[in-house]
């Protein structure tokens, strides 16, 4: 049981890595035990400066790696950072970027 939970963990942070790694190369991430990690312009429903969130402040200028949505939260990676961000996902609007080099329309 030990063995499993240790190979399951290993598996798992290596998936992260992996992810990691690609974004801040710029490159599309692989997908992971059903995560599948999209780039993303996000752009602000109000001013930036008013949108609470953990991480580092938005850039709308640019794209951000998309987790998805989870507990309302609009859950990133921001790759210039390395660092991720959650910010309430009523407060933004996420679309779809061709990539990580894409310049996404600041708003």
């Amino acid at each position: 049981m030990t063995v499993t939970a240790y190979l399951v963990l290993a598996t798992a942070g290596q998936a992260i890595t992996r992810t990691t790694e690609a974004a801040e190369r710029g490159a599309d991430p692989p997908a992971f035990f059903g995560v599948d990690p999209n780039w993303a312009c996000v752009e602000p429903i109000g001013p930036v400066a008013r949108i609470p969130g953990e991480g580092p402040r938005l850039d709308p200028a640019r794209p951000y790696l998309s987790f998805g949505v989870a507990d309302g939260n609009a859950v990133l990676w921001d790759a210039k950072a390395g660092e991720s961000v959650k910010v309430p996902a009523s407060k933004v609007r996420l679309v779809p970027a061709e990539g990580a080099h894409q310049v996404c329309r600041a708003v």
